[in-house]
């Protein structure tokens, strides 16, 4: 009995060492979510988002061997704020977690340690990534909250994971756990989201194709006044092209102007499908379209080069449209395209 009530006590006496340190392995088992928050949306998209405002990036670090292994982009937009993960060289994720709202509300040890398996959003990638985002909806955050960003990360070489470490996203140099068990949660402010400026009424618009556009007042042996952009030339597409549409940018700057949506083209070499996609708050009363293997559309009556909308010969008259698609078959080689709409404020 004397031997049997010592290793009783000795039990009870190392209990309390379990929570001690913090180096304690996290609990994955029977994830609970708060009340107020609702689960993430996990996206494998590595596609820029719209964000309002600036982003805040800090590094990746492992928990373990103490290193920066890639970062942690935070941002948001009106609805959502979004958490991008990357890591560098041979660092891979198999699953992130993140807790953002009230820090009395973060789930902890009793030592402080924070409770990973308590965390509401969860993703989990098989097979592993090397980046990841993780869209978590803003309706019941405060404009300023704590967040939480951690993933379990693996290293791997020649297919064989050597590595296995806790990592989390932090702007803190050093290790961020294993020392005093501050740094892996810090406060995150939304970006204020600006609403876009008001045309004033309704305003002309071009498409501008970025390195394929081309100033209607630049053009070499033309002598046309209006500003707009003719785009090409363009042979066919391997993934559909997003151009801006830009109003009211006199001489074809963006500075005097107001961007307004985006143009999306696909060409098979036969067929061309146009779409012009409006920003909030905007409308498209009527659009004009040209798509030819000329720089510039010639005006049918008298074979002369023209930018006129009126001559492009595709127009559709909208009324208050937000999306605008052209077909247009019976094409082939390179092609040019010059994209026009009118539009006005959403009132």
């Amino acid at each position: 009995m004397k031997k049997l009530f010592k290793i009783i006590v000795g039990l009870l006496l190392l209990t309390p060492l379990i929570f001690i340190s913090c180096q304690k392995e996290s609990t994955f088992d029977n994830p609970q979510k708060s009340p107020l928050l609702k689960s993430s949306i996990q996206s494998e998209n590595t596609e820029d988002f719209d964000y309002c405002g600036e982003t805040t990036i800090v590094s990746l670090i492992t928990n373990k061997t103490n290193i920066v292994i890639g970062s942690v982009t935070v941002g948001n937009d009106e609805n959502n704020l979004y958490v991008t993960y990357e890591t560098t060289d041979n660092w891979w994720i198999g699953l992130t977690r993140q807790y953002a709202g009230p820090e009395d509300l973060i789930p902890r040890y009793p030592n402080g340690y924070p409770k990973v398996g308590m965390f509401p959003y969860v993703q989990t990638y098989d097979p592993y990534v090397q980046n990841c985002t993780a869209v978590i909806p803003l309706e019941s955050l405060d404009s300023c909250f704590e967040v939480a960003l951690f993933a379990k990360v693996y290293k791997i070489e020649n297919g064989i994971v050597i590595t296995t470490d806790k990592s989390w996203g932090t702007s803190m140099s050093t290790s961020i756990v294993n020392g005093d068990c501050t740094g892996w949660h810090w406060e995150y402010c939304l970006e204020e989201c600006t609403a876009p400026p008001p045309l004033g009424g309704c305003e002309t618009a071009f498409a501008d194709g970025g390195d394929l556009g081309q100033c209607f007042l630049s053009l070499q042996g033309y002598n046309f006044h209006r500003w707009g952009w003719t785009n090409g030339p363009i042979g066919v597409t391997t993934s559909t092209l997003e151009w801006e549409i830009w109003a009211g940018a006199g001489q074809c700057n963006h500075d005097h102007g107001i961007l307004v949506g985006t143009l999306y083209v696909d060409y098979d070499g036969s067929t061309a499908t146009v779409t012009y996609d409006m920003n909030p708050e905007y409308i498209m009363d009527e659009t004009h379209l040209y798509v030819g293997n000329g720089i510039v559309p010639l005006n049918p009556h008298n074979n002369h080069p023209t930018v006129a909308p009126g001559q492009y010969g595709n127009q559709h008259s909208l009324s208050g449209a937000t999306t605008d698609t052209y077909t247009i078959d019976g094409l082939s080689g390179e092609i040019y395209i010059i994209a026009h709409a009118v539009v006005c404020d959403l009132e």
